[in-house]
């Protein structure tokens, strides 16, 4: 035999040995670990699928209950003043957002001015005075919220 070709047998040889030993069951493994795998990355998919669902979801509930609370401040903002007028004989009382760009997270402050005074928050005023504004509060409030539950 040549020379070049018992060190190309060789050479083979060690390769071979190199390798270890052979798994006669790889290809089954592998095609279980491929069935797992590919399982795996649809169900990742469909978790991006419903993500994405459920986001755009969150989105327009964002949306209309914004949309919901303005209308709601608007409408008893409306009559609370007259309500406030009535109760103090004048003066004037406003609902304010605390965070007009973001009504998701916005609070509502109410300001009053009494006859003869300045615009101040509810915290700076006297007991009695607090109580009447809350009642001119609540009575709108309570009105806008029945019939928004009655006809909405």
């Amino acid at each position: 035999m040549p020379n070049d070709l018992e060190e190309s047998i060789q050479s083979r040889r060690n390769q071979l040995s190199r390798m270890g030993a052979i798994n006669p069951d790889a290809p089954a493994e592998y095609e279980e670990l491929q069935t797992r795998h590919d399982f795996l990355e649809q169900q990742l998919a469909d978790l991006e699928a419903a993500d994405g669902h459920l986001r755009r979801v969150i989105e327009e509930l964002d949306e209309l209950t914004s949309k919901a609370f303005a209308e709601t401040v608007t409408k008893v903002n409306a009559v609370f003043g007259g309500m406030f007028q009535r109760l103090f004989g004048g003066g004037s009382a406003e609902l304010l957002l605390t965070d007009p760009d973001d009504l998701t997270i916005s609070g509502v402050d109410i300001i009053a001015q009494l006859p003869g005074r300045r615009p101040q928050g509810l915290a700076l005023l006297s007991g009695g005075e607090r109580s009447l504004t809350r009642v001119a509060h609540f009575r709108p409030a309570h009105r806008v919220a029945h019939a928004v539950l009655h006809d909405g």
